[in-house]
């Protein structure tokens, strides 16, 4: 059972190593790079970390030209093992990267909280009981499979129409680590959650809900099911408002701490002409 520090220890190993199961990576000695070229908008399919900067300068060259190489902008983003942005951001700027620092509270949920909190009602389609929702409600989980088109238009909605996070979630899910989450209202996907696993811990992200169907109790029973098929599990996520804070305190999830997000993005060439 994981408890504590090991459960922080284990959400930092699981933050390192599970990108390398659905992207292109290369290990260095100051870090590592990732990419996708069939996806290079998406920020979280191309972009390096930086664990050691003793070199920063030419840790910073060596990023440039791996990215240039894959006619990719290059990025930079901090993960758990990354060096602290003090370190690193004064090189960053001269480089000609802009960088973005946002915190975000971590929230968990140990296996002992999770076990037998849920009963499913319907086990094939992963529908809860609840007096709200119509008896149509249910929740659909996808893995190892292609996004059926309706499910696509869903997904690009949360990007203004856009496909790159749809290109991502095709590939995490194609990795066999990771499921996600479809909540219906009939035929309609109103809400999901793309869930990435290892042995021991599942971590949540990309929530999402239609803007329609918000506060409808959709998330709720997307959760619930998460939760339930998970309870072998620890769990993790990160969030920023008060709302969704206490919508996760309400599904017996716990606050962890406030966690550093930064990220660096060099500029294009005609800006750092201006």
């Amino acid at each position: 059972m994981l408890e504590g520090g090991n459960l922080r220890e284990e959400i930092r190993s699981f933050e390192r190593e599970n990108p390398k199961r659905y992207l292109d990576y290369t290990q260095y000695s100051w870090g590592r790079t990732f990419s996708d070229c069939s996806n290079i908008d998406s920020y979280s399919s191309n972009y390096a970390v930086i664990t050691d900067n003793i070199r920063i300068s030419s840790i910073l060259k060596e990023i440039d030209e791996y990215y240039e190489s894959k006619n990719v902008r290059p990025r930079i983003l901090n993960r758990a093992d990354s060096v602290a942005l003090e370190l690193v951001k004064e090189d960053l700027i001269k480089a000609g990267y802009c960088v973005f620092e946002f915190f975000l509270l971590r929230m968990f949920i140990e296996q002992k909280q999770t076990r037998g909190k849920f009963a499913c009602k319907n086990e094939k389609y992963g529908s809860f009981p609840n007096e709200k929702m119509k008896c149509s409600t249910f929740v659909k989980v996808i893995s190892n499979e292609e996004i059926g088109a309706r499910e696509e238009e869903f997904i690009k909605s949360q990007d203004d129409g856009k496909d790159y996070g749809l290109k991502l979630i095709q590939r995490q899910i194609n990795s066999s680590y990771a499921k996600l989450y479809i909540a219906y209202e009939g035929k309609v996907p109103v809400s999901m959650a793309l869930v990435e696993f290892n042995d021991t811990l599942y971590y949540i992200s990309d929530v999402y809900t239609g803007p329609l169907y918000r506060r409808k109790g959709f998330g709720t029973i997307l959760m619930q099911k998460i939760i339930h098929d998970f309870s072998c599990k620890a769990g993790f996520l990160y969030t920023d408002t008060k709302e969704a804070i206490q919508f996760y305190l309400s599904l017996g999830f716990v606050k962890d701490k406030m966690v550093s997000h930064w990220m660096a993005s060099k500029k294009d060439k005609s800006i750092l002409k201006k």
